[in-house]
């Protein structure tokens, strides 16, 4: 995650967790954290794809490709 790492993430959560209790959002919150951990931010992706695919059509339709919900 970011700078601070897991550790104070860890804290951060453990800290508001009673208001996202309170609001029902703890599940999405927590989820959100761990899809953050697994796939990393957005940018991180981004330069990932860029340092795979450099400045061509692969780097435009794999960036495509992650940014468009795949159709159901």
């Amino acid at each position: 995650m970011a700078r601070g790492g897991a550790g104070q993430t860890a804290r951060l959560l453990e800290r508001i967790t009673p208001q996202l209790d309170a609001a029902g959002d703890t599940g999405e919150v927590y989820a959100g954290v761990e899809r953050l951990r697994r796939t990393g931010t957005g940018a991180q992706r981004q330069r990932h794809l860029w340092k795979k695919y450099g400045p061509t059509r692969g780097f435009i339709g794999a960036l495509a490709a992650e940014t468009v919900p795949a159709r159901i």
